[in-house]
């Protein structure tokens, strides 16, 4: 199987992480905003190393809970 040549990442902003964490509660998402960054810039980091581009997917709360409504 071909490796892609990219792939997204969901990105969270600060002011919309408590709500985004409350709506996941058992992704197992970190409880601050600065340790999910973290793990999340690291991701990031080993992935564009293995030569894939990785693009921010902005995931704003009440919008993508609404998709996972519908």
């Amino acid at each position: 199987m071909e490796r892609p040549r990219s792939v997204g990442l969901a990105w969270y902003e600060p002011g919309d992480y408590p709500r985004i964490r409350e709506a996941m509660a058992e992704s197992g998402l970190p409880e601050s905003y600065a340790a999910w960054q973290i793990s999340a810039t690291q991701i990031e980091r080993e992935v564009a190393r293995s030569g894939v581009a990785v693009v921010r997917i902005r995931i704003e709360p009440e919008p993508f809970l609404a998709w996972c409504r519908d």
